[in-house]
């Protein structure tokens, strides 16, 4: 239940909304694979939510949204007496919407834009990963999970056709500072841990878009780079082990889509973005005869200022 606040640029609305939040959610601390218990906790939680988007009319009371939400509803309880307690839930939400203003509301035509030409401009939000370490070889058993979230920011660069007065291909390109940081250790079997610490993030994709009058409803696919490093920490129930660490630079793909539309000044347009990232598996380390081997995917909730340099009109 949120409040919006908009910049409205002839059919679009980019804004930023907050409000309350509720989420109902189930925790739970399974100990049954060692004879235990299997202990939950059940409610709904409330919190606040925080994001921003881009709304663009499709014609008559039809309009499309890309809105992007953080979701913050708090802690949760320890489970019957047990030192195991969520202290973190947090979300973060890409949401895609068709809208239908309701009553009579009149429009004018929507006006067709020229999207051809070279654009540039500067990118960043927020980021989230969700990384999994196990033995490739599968002596050991089990999973180390690291879902660290971060920033990101760089610059963006492309060029767009319009092939058709509705339709518009282009290719874009970007290269951004990557922070995300985050060690996971295994809780029962501490100190074994996987830390995943990236540096910076590049892809090269091709887009496709509709034109609804000022606003490009587009999808994006292509290539994707990925600097990190992990680092391993093997089991004391092996010996322990030194914590050895692998810095590479991993290659994979990437999907995803959001809205342009006009902002502010002429020229000058905003973006509200959605990209999957996958850049697979990481090196083999090996600390004290443990293996482990990372698989990476990483959620990027992305906003852009670009300018056109051959001028949209």
């Amino acid at each position: 239940m949120r409040g919006r606040v908009g910049y409205a640029s002839g059919s679009t609305l980019t804004y930023g909304t907050a409000g309350a939040a509720w989420v109902h959610v189930e925790d739970v601390n399974d100990l049954t694979v060692l004879g235990g218990p299997r202990l939950s906790s059940t409610r709904t939680d409330a919190g606040f939510a925080v994001g921003s988007g881009v709304e663009a009319r499709l014609g008559g009371n039809w309009t499309a949204k890309a809105e992007y939400l953080y979701v913050d509803t708090g802690g949760g309880p320890v489970l019957n007496g047990l030192p195991i307690q969520v202290n973190k839930h947090r979300y973060d939400q890409m949401k895609f919407g068709v809208n239908y203003l309701f009553g009579d509301k009149p429009q004018a035509p929507l006006v067709a834009y020229n999207w051809n030409g070279a654009y540039a401009g500067i990118i960043g939000g927020s980021a989230t990963m969700s990384t999994e370490g196990k033995d490739p070889s599968g002596t050991v058993g089990g999973v180390i999970n690291n879902n660290g979230t971060g920033y990101t920011a760089g610059g963006i660069a492309g060029y767009n056709w319009q092939v058709s007065p509705l339709w518009v291909a282009g290719v874009e390109g970007d290269f951004s500072w990557f922070g995300l940081d985050k060690t996971s250790v295994d809780y029962f079997d501490s100190p074994a841990s996987l830390r995943v610490d990236t540096s910076w993030l590049a892809t090269a994709r091709a887009r496709v878009g509709y034109s609804a009058g000022s606003a490009l409803l587009y999808v994006t696919a292509g290539g994707a780079w990925v600097n990190l490093r992990d680092s391993f920490q093997g089991s004391p129930a092996r010996a322990g082990g030194p914590q050895v660490s692998s810095t590479q630079t991993l290659s994979g793909f990437t999907v995803g889509g959001g809205i342009e539309s006009p902002f502010f000044f002429p020229g000058w347009m905003s973006r509200t973005e959605y990209l999957f990232v996958s850049a697979g598996k990481g090196d083999t380390m090996s600390s004290a005869g443990d293996l482990l081997r990372a698989d990476h995917d990483f959620h990027l909730f992305r906003f852009a200022l670009v300018y056109n340099f051959s001028g949209w009109n």
